[in-house]
């Protein structure tokens, strides 16, 4: 795997972090999945071992490049330099050089933000870890969820604070559209919504 240069921090633990993701491929059907926080390829290439179209979105720059390098080889995987929220903008980032993996959304800037629903895709998982964003990201992805019940897991470590938005808000939201919580770990949630016909 290919790593930005600066990076200390990420290639130790993300490795480590994805197998939770099987917690929530089981449920889902397998077709296509939303990611978002590609960093350097290691949820996108896990996940496309399982479905059929990886579209996954990664804003900074030197992450973008290795995503890219890292998952070239994989026809099943679309990858896009642009960040994930509630409108169609442009943003800028926070880096942490030491620590690739926690960049964040900050002010103004010229990478793209989208949003879920733009995409217009029939969607059976959304998985986002996005530095505190998540909410952001929910809160453009209505339609799709509303429309296709995918299964969605979240990282909730707090730092959705930095946006103004207290811990718990997205689970909490996403609850309100008729998910429930099915498992969790310190930091990463995962939430079906209640009826759906997921895969067990």
């Amino acid at each position: 795997m290919r790593w930005p240069e600066s990076d200390r921090v990420a290639r130790k633990i993300v490795p480590a972090e994805v197998g939770f993701l099987d917690n929530a491929i089981k449920l889902s059907k397998r077709r296509l999945v939303v990611q978002a926080g590609g960093n350097v390829g290691v949820y996108p290439l896990h996940l496309s071992q399982y479905f059929e179209h990886v579209l996954t979105f990664e804003p900074e720059p030197a992450n973008f490049e290795c995503l890219k390098f890292n998952t070239s080889h994989k026809s099943n995987i679309i990858a896009a330099q642009a960040a994930l929220g509630d409108r169609l903008d442009s943003i800028g980032m926070s880096v942490c050089v030491e620590n690739c993996g926690a960049h964040a959304v900050a002010g103004g800037g010229e990478i793209p933000l989208l949003t879920i629903d733009s995409l217009n895709v029939d969607c059976d998982f959304i998985q986002l870890d996005v530095e505190g964003f998540e909410i952001n990201a929910l809160l453009g992805a209505k339609e799709t969820i509303m429309a296709c019940s995918p299964v969605i897991m979240i990282e909730d470590n707090g730092l959705s604070t930095r946006y103004g938005t207290p811990k718990g808000a997205a689970g909490r939201w996403l609850e309100g559209l008729g998910y429930k919580l099915v498992a969790g770990n310190n930091t990463d949630y995962i939430m079906v919504r209640n009826g759906a016909n997921n895969i067990h």
